[in-house]
């Protein structure tokens, strides 16, 4: 996903989602890449990493789901 679109998903202010995204790369969670071209783009997409803590949020959220009416 590109981070103009991560920021209109989000409506979270630029630098605040560029702190947070830095933050996640150092972490090894997410990945950036620079697409060559004008405008300039850059991409970002979970890492392996990434993705074993998704699946995590899953059961998380799936247990919220199943007990959240209680």
């Amino acid at each position: 996903m590109c981070f103009n679109e991560i920021g209109r998903v989000t409506r979270v202010n630029p630098k605040t989602l560029t702190d947070r995204l830095r933050e996640l790369e150092k972490e090894g969670l997410v990945r950036r890449s620079e697409l060559r071209k004008i405008p300039r783009e850059v991409r970002y997409s979970l890492s392996e990493k990434g993705f074993d803590l998704a699946k995590v949020f899953e059961v998380i959220a799936a247990w919220h789901r199943k007990y959240s009416n209680i």
